[in-house]
């Protein structure tokens, strides 16, 4: 009888311990995500391929990325990025370039905002004249020259005031935020070149970082709700295609597979089974995606499916853990992608290999051909 009252109260201070705990708005989260999944849903119909700029996805790895035949990179990946770079400047030809990395997710879930806010990076200095933002080079153990590698970039207050203003109508605001540009942008940014002008030019394209969003906190403490977190980071492709109507080109900075407790498997050349599985899933994906678009079923919808039962189904859930991992940071940018692509575009993989526990996928909105 003792015991069972024991056991009664354990029970009933972890409840009372969980929701004191928790993450207040989780319910707003679930309920606004249902919202904006219909936000999203209209918008891919009213935009078109055509009143777009580029969308590009691209691995980004880590410093060593930055040189060609390093053995920890990916020389195949260099070569692509480096060809988009061309082409970013070339012949898409953007007023600015806005770089969504996986090394700048906000933390604080219980702000109010928190969940309704990207930021934008910006300086301390103050006027209407172009400005260069700092680098952050946060990576440890690697050689000490590259710590003091240099990506030359410049922006402007009236552009960053242009790009919040695309958000006044949006579900989530734009906010600019002091800080540098970490890794995610400015590793491939060299490779890209876009530290340099474009051909039969002297002025550089801008280029700024835009943030992604807090995970969703689970049921259990420290453990994220997978699911809502890929459909909020899904959701975001709204306010994604008001910047590409602005003629933004956004580059979703991440990794198709990123598992740094395995990385082991790189430097002993070990492969391993989860690596081309992951990329397997996220190419069917995509092809299936393209598939419906062309007969224009808009409402099997496999691709946004596919990546909820990544968060639903226990065995894909696991997958992913094991692709991404200790987190689920590198991935949401190609979540985020998804999002953007319209009902007359998809995702054309241009490029992919894995080396050890990383994976280089690299993707493109194409249009979507007409059916013959």
């Amino acid at each position: 009888m003792l015991s069972n009252f024991f056991t009664l109260l354990t029970l009933t201070l972890t409840i009372f311990i969980y929701y004191c705990t928790r993450n207040p708005k989780e319910n707003d989260i679930i309920e606004n995500n249902v919202v904006m999944n219909k936000v999203i849903s209209e918008s891919k119909n009213t935009f078109s391929s055509s009143m777009l700029q580029k969308l590009i996805f691209w691995s980004h790895g880590g410093p060593t990325f930055a040189i060609k035949d390093d053995p920890f990179g990916c020389s195949g990946a260099f070569d692509k990025v480096e060809n988009l770079g061309y082409k970013i400047k070339n012949e898409y030809k953007p007023d600015y370039v806005v770089i969504i990395s996986a090394h700048w997710q906000p933390t604080d879930q219980r702000s109010p905002d928190a969940y309704k806010t990207v930021y934008l990076s910006d300086t301390r200095a103050s006027g209407d004249h172009p400005q260069e933002n700092e680098l952050i080079y946060d990576f440890y153990g690697f050689p000490d020259e590259m710590y003091s590698w240099k990506f030359k970039n410049k922006f402007s207050k009236p552009l960053l005031n242009r790009i919040v203003k695309l958000s006044e109508d949006t579900d989530v605001k734009i906010k600019p935020k002091v800080r540098g540009l970490d890794h995610g942008l400015w590793v491939p940014g060299k490779v890209a070149q876009l530290d340099k002008p474009a051909e039969n030019s002297d002025d550089l394209i801008p280029v700024v970082q835009l943030s992604m969003l807090p995970e969703v906190q689970g049921l259990s403490r420290g453990s994220p709700n997978i699911r809502e977190t890929l459909n909020l980071h899904y959701n975001l492709g709204h306010l994604i295609n008001k910047i590409r109507n602005d003629n933004g080109l956004v580059v979703l900075s991440g990794m198709s597979v990123h598992n740094l407790r395995d990385l082991q498997s790189l430097f002993s050349g070990r492969k391993v089974a989860y690596a081309k599985k992951f990329n397997d899933y996220l190419r069917e994906l995509i092809q299936q995606d393209k598939k419906e678009k062309i007969n224009n079923d808009f409402t099997t919808q496999s691709l946004y499916n596919g990546l909820m039962k990544l968060g639903e189904d226990k065995t894909l859930t696991s997958l992913l853990l094991s692709a991404h991992s200790p987190g689920i940071d590198h991935f949401l940018p190609f979540v985020i992608g998804c999002g953007a692509l319209t009902n007359d575009e998809y995702f054309k993989e241009q490029y992919c290999e894995e080396t050890g526990s990383l994976g280089w996928g690299i993707y493109t909105s194409e249009k979507v051909p007409k059916s013959t």
